[in-house]
């Protein structure tokens, strides 16, 4: 899916790094996070978010929601720094049991940070 470019189901423009996504307001972001519920459904339209969001990683947390890319090393803590800044605990479930599936190859202490950071208790 090409979130840059504007399709019918797409009723909302988010803006990353000066960069559109369109998405539908009634799919999935408010669905998995009230953090979008209130710019997704006020009266504007686009909604620019402050600096610190970076428009490749918030790709790929799109991509991951909607079932486009599988979480993998490569992905996994942008994803689950973005699931847990806005609160989605369908993607932070994900992420915790990628993570357990994936700690023999992980060093222990590094798990124990991350689960304490992300408040991953199943982790510990």
């Amino acid at each position: 899916m090409n979130w840059h470019e504007k399709n019918p189901s797409s009723d909302c423009c988010l803006i990353v790094e000066g960069k559109r996504f369109y998405v539908g307001k009634h799919v999935s972001l408010p669905f998995h996070s009230n953090y979008f519920t209130t710019p997704l459904f006020s009266y504007m339209s686009t909604e620019s978010f402050k600096s610190g969001v970076e428009f490749q990683d918030f790709t790929m947390m799109l991509n991951v929601l909607h079932g486009l890319e599988a979480l993998g090393k490569s992905n996994i803590f942008p994803v689950l720094g973005y699931a847990h800044l806005y609160d989605m605990k369908y993607l932070l479930a994900e992420c915790e049991q990628f993570l357990i599936n994936s700690r023999k190859d992980a060093r222990l202490d590094c798990l124990l940070v991350v689960a304490d950071n992300y408040g991953l208790d199943k982790l510990k």
